[in-house]
């Protein structure tokens, strides 16, 4: 499937709570992934055969509830959204 930059930018503007595809609210993931900052999460519409990767950037840090530390400007994140091309990866799709 092929993303345009429009349903790109739409997802992110939204909070990532809708398939960047087909609009559908009905969307599902797999376990959060940790790896130096980066919090990873593949993810899959049930709707359309959509599937893609959610990336969240470390950008703050904050101490007994107060205290706050913020990612330094320069320390640019990586991308925030990547496309698969692969296998609709839940089992049950279709088997509704």
């Amino acid at each position: 499937m092929t993303l345009t930059q429009e349903q790109a930018d739409s997802y992110l503007k939204d909070g990532g709570i809708r398939c960047p595809f087909c609009r559908s609210d009905n969307i599902a993931g797999d376990e959060l992934v940790v790896d130096q900052g980066v919090i990873s999460q593949e993810m899959y519409c049930l709707e359309c055969p959509g599937n893609w990767k959610d990336e969240s950037v470390l950008t703050r840090l904050v101490i007994n509830g107060s205290t706050e530390y913020h990612r330094p400007r320069n320390i640019q994140p990586r991308t925030w959204l990547r496309v698969s091309r692969a296998a609709h990866p839940n089992p049950r799709r279709g088997h509704d």
